[in-house]
């Protein structure tokens, strides 16, 4: 009898350590994801949520304009010099041919390139002028002296989450981290 509860309590010693490091472990995995997670998606910078709804009201209002075209359209796609500084009548009325002015922000760099992709359709013409910065900055630069870089990232990490899924791991890292640029080496 002694024996049967000496082999039950060792069994029972053993089930408690085994639970313990059991729970040790689910707690410190469990807090290294939720810490990259808040990483991932509530890092905050000086961009402010209202400068990225701002902008994803403009692109969501020059999709609904674009999807109301069905004929072959001129898509003026650029930053605010293009918001801000083409006519859309003028061009209309001079190349007989509607017009959108898909100007946004220049903080989105590149990513204005995805955005154009999804107001075109076939026959559409897109006009990207260069923003007046692209003219005598290198690009390190202008993302350096603007900010662009924190206002692409916010944008994305708030608005298109897919589109930062989708990217490749080097691209997600430089998102991240405070300064990604010095991780990435061209």
């Amino acid at each position: 009898m002694s024996e049967s509860l000496f082999i039950s309590n060792f069994s029972m010693k053993n089930d408690i350590k085994k639970f313990i490091l059991n729970t040790v472990c689910f707690t410190l995995i469990l807090t290294i994801v939720m810490s990259f997670y808040i990483l991932l998606c509530y890092r905050h910078s000086n961009v402010t949520l209202k400068e990225t709804n701002h902008i994803e009201a403009i692109l969501k209002f020059k999709q609904g304009l674009s999807e109301a075209i069905d004929e072959p359209k001129l898509i003026v796609l650029a930053g605010s010099s293009a918001a801000y500084g083409v006519n859309t009548a003028f061009l209309e009325s001079k190349l007989n041919i509607e017009t959108i002015n898909a100007g946004s922000h220049a903080g989105l760099v590149d990513y204005i390139l995805k955005y154009g992709k999804t107001l075109a359709k076939p026959g559409d013409v897109i006009f990207m002028p260069l923003e007046y910065n692209q003219y005598i900055f290198n690009n390190k630069n202008l993302s350096t002296l603007f900010n662009t870089a924190e206002i692409k990232r916010e944008y994305i990490m708030l608005h298109d989450l897919d589109y930062f899924r989708n990217l490749p791991l080097e691209n997600i890292i430089a998102m991240i981290t405070v300064d990604g640029r010095s991780l990435i080496k061209k």
